[in-house]
């Protein structure tokens, strides 16, 4: 299976699993509605403050998986809202291996 690692734990149902998993991350990338400006973050995420998404959002390259729910166009930064829930899960492929 190209580009899954398996170890001794793994089963191809496991496998399977995570195929699926970066399919669903492709979808969520894919569609622009996911797609939020900075400043709506704060809006769906109210445990939040602007300052703390932002300063968070600086330090992307400190966590790993951060960097995958982030995208600078030009001076605004745009955030994927369903991966940035799923980071805050610890559910994305960087924050599990």
């Amino acid at each position: 299976m190209k580009g899954l690692k398996m170890n001794h734990f793994d089963t191809p149902a496991n496998c399977k699993q995570e195929m699926k998993a970066d399919q669903n991350f492709n979808f969520y990338m894919t569609d622009l509605e996911n797609w939020q400006p900075m400043k709506k973050v704060a809006e769906v995420f109210p445990q939040f403050t602007q300052q703390q998404l932002k300063r968070l959002f600086w330090q992307r390259k400190k966590h790993p998986g951060l960097s995958t729910c982030y995208r600078q166009v030009g001076k605004r930064g745009y955030v994927c809202l369903p991966l940035f829930g799923l980071w805050l899960a610890g559910q994305l492929p960087e924050q599990r291996s």
